[in-house]
């Protein structure tokens, strides 16, 4: 179909963050139109069927954050249930453990966090956030390695727990972003997991919504009044 001559909003991209700015700009009462390039609600959210006896997810699998939490709220109200997840459960290190020494193989996550002096010394510095500069951004690389000196270990634990958090690498996860989640952070520190897959909730707040799938945003540009667009 095509689009209509005028509309109040266009939103690109039908991820969850996508999909619940069209139904908030349409409950206050404005008309909205959704495009997204891809062929299916919820942008990375994706599960592989077939593999397993279960769906594998392909992208996110639970939910950060027991208070505030809009996903949490839409589960509630339509009586799907969550579980409690703690994240990470367990560490696999590589290697046997020596005396004295790092652990190795599956180790819990408690177990780590209590006699692991580099497992503690990465959930320190990531609780602390020391040094961190702040007339530039820096990445979460270059602050363990120049700025608090983090042996490689620390590093690569930071790598898979924290980076792996942001979806992303410590190259690529930003230190004043770590800071100011940190300090704007509301939502409680529980991990819950679903009992189904979040394309349910892609589905659920596209219900009602004007979504167009496989529709490329070519081009965007700002009106003279740098509020809206003439074209997209």
């Amino acid at each position: 179909d095509e689009l209509p001559d005028e509309v109040d909003v266009v939103v690109v991209g039908a991820g969850l963050a996508g999909l619940q700015a069209a139904r908030t700009l349409k409950d206050e009462g404005l008309s909205v139109i959704v495009v997204d390039a891809g062929n299916h609600l919820g942008g990375r959210v994706s599960q592989l069927e077939g593999l397993a006896p279960w769906p594998l997810q392909l992208g996110p699998e639970f939910l950060h954050g027991e208070k505030h939490n809009l996903v949490k709220k839409l589960a509630d109200a339509r009586g799907w249930k969550t579980r409690v997840y703690q994240w990470p459960d367990r560490y696999y290190f590589g290697g046997t453990p020596e005396p004295g020494g790092a652990p190795g193989g599956l180790v819990r996550a408690e177990d780590a966090d209590e006699n692991d002096p580099d497992v503690a010394e990465c959930h320190r510095l990531f609780d602390e956030l020391p040094d961190v500069p702040t007339g530039r951004d820096i990445s979460a690389a270059s602050w363990l390695a120049d700025v608090v000196g983090a042996n490689a270990r620390v590093r690569k634990l930071a790598d898979a727990i924290y980076a792996n958090d942001f979806g992303c690498s410590l190259h690529k996860m930003g230190m004043h972003e770590s800071v100011i989640e940190k300090k704007a952070w509301k939502y409680g520190e529980q991990y819950l997991v679903l009992d189904r897959s979040l394309s349910h909730v892609a589905a659920a707040l596209a219900e009602g919504v004007d979504v167009r799938l496989g529709w490329m945003a070519k081009r965007v540009e700002r009106g003279d009044g740098g509020d809206g667009g003439d074209d997209a």
